[in-house]
């Protein structure tokens, strides 16, 4: 069984090396005029392919970690069918133009506000038409949902350290976030309990 696990993982390794250097000779492709295929830390990525005859229940598994920040690691489906001879699944590229459009649109994002409208400036808005104890009561289950998102969060951002700075920033904008709801939340309450008092 171990002989037949290697020569499994071994062609399979076999293969796929062999499919990339087949796809940057024939596509003329290569990491001077293409991004994607730029020289990469070899030793940040992993893969793990396990066939049916090398799992204990026969089930085929296989997963990649990947911490290249410009290469697409998605997986593709490709439904059974029969298709014609020579045929090929149409891959799409980012263009030039893409990548710039990609550029304005993140810059515009990241320095312009934006308007958050939500359900919860709705409630706010409309407060007039409920009651002091069940407003009180409402938004005291709005604390604790807010707190039991904190710690979610918390724990997924502890979970998968270390992260690019960027996800790292993306948590911590999240966290300050929900702290300054919570913070403002606390505020707005003993407002309302001092009313009812």
């Amino acid at each position: 069984m171990k002989l037949k696990r290697t020569i499994f993982i071994t062609s399979m390794l076999f293969i796929l090396t062999v499919m990339i250097i087949s796809y940057t000779k024939i596509s003329g492709r290569s990491s001077e005029n293409d991004p994607m295929l730029l020289e990469q830390p070899s030793d940040r990525c992993t893969v793990y392919m396990v066939g049916k005859n090398a799992s204990a229940d026969g089930s085929v598994m296989t997963t990649h970690s990947a911490d290249c920040g410009v290469c697409d690691w998605t997986w593709r489906h490709v439904p059974a069918a029969d298709y014609k001879p020579g045929s090929t699944r149409k891959i799409y590229h980012i263009t030039p133009q893409g990548g710039e459009a990609l550029r304005e649109g993140l810059l515009a994002a990241l320095s312009s506000p934006q308007p958050c409208h939500t359900s919860f400036s709705i409630g706010i808005g409309n407060l007039p038409f409920l009651g002091n104890t069940e407003t009180i009561a409402a938004l005291r289950k709005y604390r604790s949902a807010l707190n039991s998102r904190l710690e979610h969060v918390k724990g997924r951002r502890q979970d998968q350290q270390p992260l690019p700075y960027f996800v790292e920033a993306l948590f911590d904008y999240s966290l300050t976030m929900i702290e300054a709801e919570l913070k403002w939340t606390d505020k707005f309450l003993a407002q309302l309990e001092a009313i009812d008092e």
